[in-house]
């Protein structure tokens, strides 16, 4: 070993390990687990108001729909296949095409709103939410205020945010700390 590093080799491993790191680095950028760098492409959201929402939020998960005479389930639940894969670029052509046909599903539009917000469109995500809203109007539902106010912190939205959060944060709740935290945030 002593011989190569004197003939000059010594640098060949660092160099190759390197070269490797920057190739999976790379790789692991494409396939999105860089959020902001995805395939090259800043995250839409990276235009952030001054940060606001920058907090996480978690995956809402996949609930039995609501079914009614409006609402084909298995049509919901094949659309809703891609979002339980994660894979929310898909998720929001798929939710997308079925609220087209079944514009009546509260349940349709919030899980095309969360994949819309998932994906780093806020601002998509928005109008969703607030269809989702006005069709299950008769019923709270502080998950649905929790991602909307994140959207609306999102785009710059942030009275509207602040009002939302302020609702949740005075709700005991799972959601209510994080609510809380939420809108203090954006006291700043």
């Amino acid at each position: 070993m002593r011989e190569r590093e004197e003939k000059g080799g010594g640098w060949l491993v660092p160099a190759a390990v390197a070269v490797l790191a920057a190739i999976g680095i790379g790789l692991w950028q494409r396939a999105g687990h860089v959020p902001g760098l995805s395939a090259g492409h800043p995250a839409p959201d990276s235009a952030l108001v001054g940060g606001a929402g920058d907090w996480a939020i978690d995956r809402p998960a996949v609930v039995a729909p609501a079914v009614s005479a409006s609402v084909d389930g298995g049509a919901l639940t094949a659309a809703l296949a891609p979002y339980g894969r994660e894979d929310y670029a898909d998720a929001t052509a798929s939710l997308e095409g079925f609220v087209a046909t079944h514009p009546d599903s509260p349940d349709g539009w919030f899980y095309l709103g969360a994949s819309r917000l998932l994906s780093g469109d806020a601002a998509r995500a928005r109008p969703a939410f607030d269809k989702a809203r006005v069709l299950s109007a008769a019923e709270r539902h502080p998950e649905l205020e929790w991602l909307a106010a994140t959207a609306e912190a999102r785009t710059g939205a942030i009275e509207p945010a602040r009002a939302r959060l302020e609702a949740l944060c005075a709700l005991p709740g799972p959601l209510q700390v994080r609510a809380c935290a939420a809108k203090e945030s954006l006291k700043r």
